[in-house]
C-alpha cells in the first residue's frame, strides 16, 4: 500500500487553519461583559417603549459593525444594553457617536444592611407613647398597591404569603420569572412589608426581584444547596433588577414602591470599594424610578457612619431609613449610651437620614415557613416600606415626595433616645402609622389652606431669646423676623432647622434684611442654616427668611449669648509660617485665628494622621459648618485653603477644624 503524500503547501494551509483558529479562541476567551450607555435623541417620543425601541435598535447596528454579543437591552431606566466584547471590539464601540460611557460589569455584591419572636417593632409603630402592647391597629390596609422586594428574592411556597404574591418576580441573574429565595434575607424583608402575620400593609401585593445568583437546588433540595454561592452580584444584574421594575411597573395601573435592604459605599473611608461612577450609574436608574411615580425606600445602612456616605441612602428623593431599638434608643454602640441593656450596634445616622424605625431583634418570616429575629435598618426599611404602602393605599394619586412627606409629617417627633449625643445632626422621626396618621393628607399647610400662617404684608414677626417659633412658606417667599440685643453680649446666633424644603436666612442688623442686603448669610442645601455674629451691635437685629423652595414644617431659633466659652484654641493665635502637629478630636471643633496683613494671600492646609477632618476658613468673623469663606471638604485630612486679603488693612482670618469623623495626628500650618 502506499502511503499518503501532503504537499508543503497543503501542511501550510493545515498550519494557517490551526492558527487562525487558535487565534479566535484567544480573542473570544478576552471577551468579558460591559454595560453601554446611550446618548439618546431629542427626538424621542417621551414615552418607555419608543426609548426601549431605540436601544435595540442601536444595540443591533452596533454589534453588527463591532462584532460584539448583545447580552440584554435594558428596557427604560437604563439608557443602552450589555454586550460581550472582546478589546478590539470594544474600541470600536467607544469610537461610536452612540455611545455616552461604557463600564465593565464589575463585581457589584453590596453589603445587606441586616445581621444574623417577639412583635415588638410592628406594635410600637401605630402608637404614639414610648412602649408597645400587642396590637396593631394602622389607618389603612394596603391594597391596591404593588410593593417591589429588590434582594435575594422571596419564599414563593412560604404560606405566610398567601395571596399576596402578584407575580413570581424576576431573577436579575439568568433573567428568569422566578425570583425564589434561598437565602433568607429577602423572604424576611418581604414579611415586613406585607403579611398577615408580621406586615405592616397587609395586603399589599409583592413582586420578588433579586439580584443575586440562585442554585437549582433551591428547588429541588433546598436543606443541601449551595448558599455560598449565591453570595455575588453585577452591576449589570442591579441595572436590570431596576430596569424590570420599571417595565413591569407600565404593565398595571397600582400605585407602587421598592424596598432595597442594601447599601453600597459612595463616600467615606471605604468608598473605594466601589467605583463612583458605576455607584452613579445605578444612582441614574434609580432616580428613573422615581421621575416616573415609583416611590423608592433603602436602609440607612449599618456602619454606624454618616449615611450620606453611602448608596442609595445618600439620594435626595429616596427615603432613607434608620433603627431604633427597643426602648426607642437609636440602634447604637452600646458604650456611646451608657450600655443600656436594650441597645444593638449598627445603624448610621446623619441629615441623610429621614426617618427611623424598629430594626432590632424584630419578628419576620424565614424560608422554609419558619419565623426568625430580623436585626439591622435592613429590617427598618421594610417597616416604612409598608407605611409607604399604606399612604398609597389611602391615596394612590400621591408622587414619590408626596409620599416622604407624609411619612415626615406623621411620625412622632423627639420620642427616640440617644441622638443628641451622636457626631452628626440627626432628624429625630419615628415612624408612625396609627389613627392620627395622615391618610393621605399630605399637603404641607399654606397660608391659602390655614390663613393663620399667613404674614401680614411688612410685619415683622418678634422673636423671643432662645424660643423656636415654627416657620412655613411659599416658594421664593421672604418673611421677616427680628431679635433685640439689649445689651452688651458675646455672641447672637440665628438657626433654622427641621422640616421639609428649601430656606435661606439673611441677617442685617438696625435694618430688614434683603437677598442683596445682609450682614451674615447662610445658603446650606435645606432648612438646616446658622448664622452667627461676634460681639453684635446693641439694637434690632433683621432676619430674612427666603423660601428657596417651599418649606414646611421648620423652626427658628435666636440664642443671645453671654459670656461664650472660648474655642479651643490650640496653642492660642497663629502666626506666619508657623505650623501645629499632633491635633486630635472626636467631636469638637478646633478653632485658630491668624491676622494677614493686606494683599497678601493666606494659604491654610491641614495633612497627616488618620480619620477626617473638615476645614473651613472665614475673615473677620467666627467660621462655621454653614458659614465660610472656604471649606474643601475632602475625604481624610488633606485640605488647603487660600485667600486674599484685598480689604486694604489687615484682616484677621478664623479657622475651625471640624471632625467629620474623629481625627488624630493632623497638622495644621499657615503661610502667607
Amino acid at each position: 500500500m502506499m502511503k499518503a503524500k501532503f504537499s508543503n503547501s497543503l501542511i501550510t494551509s493545515a498550519l494557517l487553519l490551526l492558527s487562525a483558529n487558535a487565534t479566535a479562541v484567544n480573542q473570544m476567551a478576552s471577551a468579558e461583559n460591559y454595560i453601554v450607555t446611550l446618548n439618546m435623541p431629542t427626538v424621542l417620543s417621551n414615552e418607555s417603549q419608543s426609548r426601549a425601541d431605540y436601544h435595540q435598535l442601536v444595540a443591533n447596528i452596533l454589534s453588527e459593525q463591532s462584532g460584539a454579543e448583545t447580552i440584554k437591552v435594558y428596557f427604560d431606566a437604563v439608557q443602552g444594553f450589555v454586550v460581550k466584547a472582546t478589546p478590539k471590539q470594544l474600541a470600536k464601540l467607544e469610537a461610536s457617536g452612540h455611545v455616552a460611557s461604557i463600564h465593565k460589569d464589575v463585581s457589584f455584591t453590596p453589603q445587606k444592611t441586616s445581621f444574623v419572636f417577639n412583635d415588638w417593632g410592628i406594635s410600637r409603630i401605630d402608637q404614639r407613647p414610648e412602649g408597645f402592647d400587642t396590637t396593631y391597629e394602622p389607618y389603612s390596609d394596603g391594597s391596591g398597591v404593588v410593593a417591589y422586594i429588590m434582594d435575594t428574592g422571596v419564599d414563593l411556597y412560604n404560606s405566610h404569603f398567601d395571596g399576596l404574591l402578584r407575580s413570581n418576580g424576576f431573577s436579575a441573574n439568568d433573567g428568569s420569572l422566578n425570583g425564589n429565595d434561598c437565602d433568607g434575607h429577602g423572604t424576611s424583608v418581604a414579611s415586613l412589608v406585607s403579611s398577615e402575620k408580621f406586615g405592616v400593609a397587609k395586603k399589599t401585593q409583592l413582586v420578588p426581584v433579586s439580584i443575586y445568583k440562585n442554585v437549582a437546588e433551591c428547588e429541588t433540595d433546598r436543606p443541601n444547596a449551595d448558599l455560598g454561592a449565591l453570595e455575588e452580584v453585577h452591576l449589570s444584574k442591579v441595572l436590570d433588577a431596576i430596569d424590570f421594575i420599571q417595565q413591569d411597573a407600565q404593565t398595571h395601573s397600582l400605585p407602587s414602591v421598592v424596598n432595597i435592604s442594601f447599601t453600597w459605599w459612595a463616600e467615606g473611608p471605604r468608598a473605594g470599594e466601589y467605583d463612583i461612577d458605576d455607584i452613579e450609574l445605578m444612582e441614574v436608574a434609580l432616580q428613573s424610578l422615581i421621575d416616573n411615580g415609583i416611590t423608592v425606600i433603602a436602609g440607612a445602612g449599618n456602619d454606624q457612619h454618616d449615611a450620606c456616605w453611602n448608596s442609595p441612602a445618600r439620594m435626595s428623593d429616596v427615603i432613607t431609613v434608620g433603627a431604633i431599638a427597643k426602648e426607642d434608643h437609636v440602634a447604637i454602640f452600646e458604650d456611646n449610651l451608657g450600655s443600656p441593656s436594650t441597645m444593638t450596634s449598627y445603624s448610621n445616622y446623619g441629615e441623610c437620614v429621614d426617618i427611623f424605625a424598629p430594626g432590632s431583634g424584630v419578628s419576620a418570616a424565614s424560608i422554609r415557613f419558619s419565623s426568625t429575629s430580623f436585626t439591622g435598618t435592613s429590617a427598618a426599611s421594610p417597616y416604612v416600606t409598608g407605611a409607604a404602602a399604606l399612604a398609597l393605599s389611602n391615596d394612590p394619586s400621591l408622587s414619590p415626595a408626596e409620599v416622604k412627606a407624609q411619612l415626615i409629617n406623621d411620625s412622632t417627633k423627639g420620642a427616640i433616645i440617644g441622638l443628641d449625643i451622636l457626631p452628626l445632626a440627626t432628624p429625630n422621626r419615628l415612624l408612625y402609622v396609627g389613627s392620627e396618621a395622615g391618610g393621605g393628607i399630605v399637603t404641607p399647610p399654606t397660608c391659602e389652606t390655614d390663613p393663620t400662617l399667613c404674614p401680614v404684608t411688612g410685619e415683622v414677626i418678634e422673636l423671643s431669646n432662645d424660643i423656636s417659633v415654627a416657620m412655613n412658606g411659599d416658594s421664593q417667599s421672604e418673611i421677616q423676623y427680628s431679635i433685640e440685643v439689649t445689651e452688651a453680649v458675646d455672641q447672637l446666633t440665628i438657626t433654622t432647622e427641621n422640616g421639609t424644603g428649601d430656606l435661606d436666612i439673611m441677617v442685617k442688623f438696625g435694618e430688614e434684611a434683603g437677598r442683596s442686603n445682609f450682614d451674615c448669610r447662610s445658603q446650606a442645601s435645606g432648612n438646616n442654616e446658622e448664622c452667627i455674629i461676634t460681639n453684635p451691635a446693641i439694637g434690632t437685629y433683621y432676619i430674612n427668611a427666603y423660601a428657596y423652595s417651599a418649606y414646611t414644617g421648620a423652626q427658628i431659633t435666636a440664642t443671645v449669648q453671654s459670656e461664650v466659652t472660648p474655642p479651643p484654641t490650640g496653642d492660642g493665635d497663629l502666626s506666619n509660617g508657623q505650623q501645629v502637629t499632633g491635633l486630635s478630636s472626636t467631636i469638637e471643633p478646633l478653632y485658630y485665628t491668624i491676622d494677614v496683613p493686606a494683599s497678601q494671600t493666606l494659604t491654610v492646609a491641614v495633612a497627616g494622621g488618620t480619620g477626617d477632618l473638615d476645614l473651613y476658613v472665614q475673615a473677620n468673623q467666627l467660621a462655621s459648618k454653614t458659614d465660610y469663606d472656604c471649606r474643601p471638604y475632602n475625604t481624610g485630612n488633606n485640605e488647603t485653603c487660600s485667600l486674599t486679603n484685598n480689604s486694604g488693612s489687615t484682616m484677621t482670618y478664623y479657622i475651625m477644624l471640624n471632625p467629620y469623623q474623629a481625627f488624630t495626628e493632623a497638622a495644621l500650618s499657615v503661610n502667607f
